[in-house]
Formats: structure tokens, C-alpha cells, sequence
């Protein structure tokens, strides 16, 4: 779900793949539900890590996405890419995970750092 650039990223800042990822963000959760993939990284030793989930989005669901966005709290912010919707605040990290909407798609970044690093959906 991440291109190049952000899987180097991870293996520069020390993050290792994660066996089974854990999804707790409410949309997240949703979006494993509906068969989305996810995976996530983390940084041995520590509480670091990064979750991606990736949901494909049927022209006919994308109504049903949108309501789910704004169900659990996200806001269209375009930002740090277009497409991107801010969600709330993580209480334990102080960050804002992002949702991107793009290529028929719906992906969750857990840092929105890596939201500009996503490969296009397959």
C-alpha cells in the first residue's frame, strides 16, 4: 500500500513489519470490516507504529464511505495530499490520522506523514 519511497522510509526509522496488525480507529475498524487490508509497522522496543488499512470503494459504496467518514469524525482537509480527510486526534500519540480517498480507493494512514507515500490502489 505504500510506494518505495515510504517502505524505505519505514526501514531507515528502524520500523519492522508488524505479523498482526492492530486497527483501533473506529473508521479503521470499518474498513477491515468491509474486507480492507491492513498492515502495520512498528519500531522494536518501543510504542511506535504505523497502521494502513486500504478498503476498495464501488461507485455505488462511495455515498456509504462518505457517511462513514463523517460517522467517525473526519473532516475533508486535502490535507497533506488531495483527497485527504482528517480524522481525530489520537489521545495516546496527540496525532490525527488521515483517510485518502483516491483511485477508487479509501486508505487509513495512522500518521499522516505517510499519507503523500501511497502507492495507487491495485
Amino acid at each position: 500500500m505504500l510506494a518505495a519511497e515510504g517502505s524505505q522510509k519505514l526501514s531507515d526509522d528502524g520500523l519492522e513489519p508488524l505479523p498482526t496488525p492492530k486497527v483501533f480507529d473506529a473508521l479503521a475498524v470499518r474498513m477491515v470490516e468491509a474486507d480492507g487490508i491492513a498492515c502495520a509497522w512498528g519500531k522494536p522496543s518501543t510504542d511506535i507504529t504505523l497502521t494502513v488499512v486500504q478498503v476498495g470503494v464501488a461507485p455505488g459504496d462511495a455515498g456509504a464511505w462518505s457517511d462513514a467518514l463523517a460517522e467517525t469524525g473526519y473532516v475533508l482537509s486535502d490535507d497533506p495530499v488531495p483527497g485527504a480527510y482528517t480524522g481525530p486526534v489520537e489521545p495516546g500519540s496527540g496525532i490525527s490520522p488521515v483517510a485518502v480517498r483516491a483511485d477508487g480507493s479509501l486508505t487509513f494512514v495512522s500518521a499522516p506523514t505517510f499519507a503523500s507515500m501511497l502507492a495507487p490502489a491495485a
